[in-house]
């Protein structure tokens, strides 16, 4: 779910992801969660950092926590370096010689 201004974003992302929510981690959640806040951020904006953002984890048998701070970093980091770019691969080494 998603509210407030910018959040149809959010919903149309939790949408078109929602079946392959089910059997999933926490940390794959609270992942997809990061995804779904991105996207109601204005471009040109900073990006998620631990100081715009904050997730909330509640489950059968999982108590309330609220993930901010430094300790949503990691999982902002982790959303970061999938939209990395891929290395390009290193070029053959023209000096290489079978012996």
């Amino acid at each position: 779910m998603a509210v407030g201004a910018r959040s149809q974003s959010s919903k149309t992302y939790l949408e078109k992801h929602f079946e392959d929510f089910e059997g999933l981690d926490v940390t794959s959640l609270i992942k997809h969660a990061l995804l779904a806040l991105r996207e109601a951020m204005p471009s040109g904006d900073e990006g998620l950092t631990a100081a715009n953002c904050a997730v909330s984890v509640v489950g059968e048998g999982t108590p309330f926590e609220v993930i901010e701070d430094a300790k949503i970093q990691p999982y902002i980091d982790m959303v970061d370096a999938e939209d990395a770019p891929a290395p390009e691969p290193a070029a053959p080494d023209d000096m290489a010689t079978d012996a």
